[in-house]
């Protein structure tokens, strides 16, 4: 049966199809209808067999599933918050000459706390079907545990196809051949010259205020400037984060465009990072230190990256 919808509030109407504690995934099936539409949320132009992608932000239910959410708590006081911008200043070097200087100060502000949702990062991935490629969430078991999940899924679909199916009757006619994430590309090997790394950079950073695109530049500037072995751009729901990699000393640099976002040091295995989903690698539990973006920044980069 195919569900179109924009959007559902709740299960009832498709809940009760699905038996209690069985498992069932979402779908859409005859791609070649979709197949502009699944080019812009990160699959390939071949659409292949196992292509498994977190979507690309194209309206609110995809926001969230990618980014998450910041949730004012307005019943509580009112605190100080800091904001990073570029300051200039003249500085006379005698002579009565004067030279412009700039550097990056923190600004004060009031706001209310700031409660942090962290993405769904439902994915998506290509599978087939009798013979047939399809378009399938990942399996969700029938539960109340699971209810907003799956209605989040639901929403997911909508949002982007407009329409779905459920997959319950039979799951094993679901072939899925092996996984091929396609969250991240990596640049060639090699040093890139910052000149030639902000151009890269300056494609995601389109999404960022004008006014916050130089404090981004300094950051990954500095990081540039330790010599990473390689370094990997996000795609699709992963678009404006960036991969720094140390292998060498086991460290792996997260950095963002995000203004509000925190740098995250992580120590693992490039492959198994690339293999995480974005909820999991900004995780407490695995991230080996999270680095505010505040006026000591330099400096604790510094410490992993000496």
């Amino acid at each position: 049966m195919i569900i179109g919808k924009k959007r559902i509030r709740n299960l009832e109407l498709y809940w009760h199809l699905i038996e209690d504690n069985s498992e069932f995934c979402i779908a859409v099936n005859e791609l070649e209808r979709y197949r502009e539409k699944l080019i812009d949320i990160g699959f390939s132009q071949d659409l292949e067999l196992g292509e498994t992608i977190l979507p690309k932000v194209i309206g609110p239910v995809s926001r969230f599933n990618a980014e998450g959410r910041n949730e004012r708590q307005k019943h509580l006081p009112m605190e100080t918050a800091y904001r990073q911008t570029i300051w200039k200043w003249k500085k006379f070097i005698g002579g009565g000459e004067v030279e412009e200087e700039e550097g990056i100060r923190d600004v004060p502000y009031q706001c209310y706390p700031i409660k942090f949702i962290a993405p769904r990062s439902h994915e998506l991935t290509i599978a087939e079907v009798e013979n047939q490629k399809v378009i399938i969430s990942s399996r969700i078991l029938k539960s109340e545990e699971n209810s907003i999940n799956a209605r989040d899924i639901f929403n997911l679909f909508f949002e982007i196809f407009g329409e779905c199916m459920m997959l319950n009757n039979n799951l094993s006619i679901v072939k899925i051949p092996e996984i091929q994430r396609k969250n991240w590309s990596i640049l060639p090997p090699g040093k890139y010259p910052f000149e030639k790394l902000i151009e890269r950079v300056n494609t995601d950073l389109g999404i960022v205020q004008n006014r916050n695109r130089k404090v981004i530049n300094h950051r990954v500037q500095q990081i540039n400037d330790a010599n990473p072995n390689f370094i990997a751009f996000g795609n699709a729901g992963f678009t404006g984060y960036w991969i720094f990699g140390f292998p060498n000393i086991n460290t792996y640099v997260l950095e963002s465009v995000y203004p509000n976002n925190a740098t995250y040091i992580l120590a693992n295995d490039w492959e198994a990072i690339s293999r995480l989903s974005k909820s999991e690698i900004l995780r407490n539990d695995l991230h080996l230190a999270r680095i505010e973006h505040r006026i000591n920044w330099p400096n604790e980069i510094n410490r992993f990256l000496r």
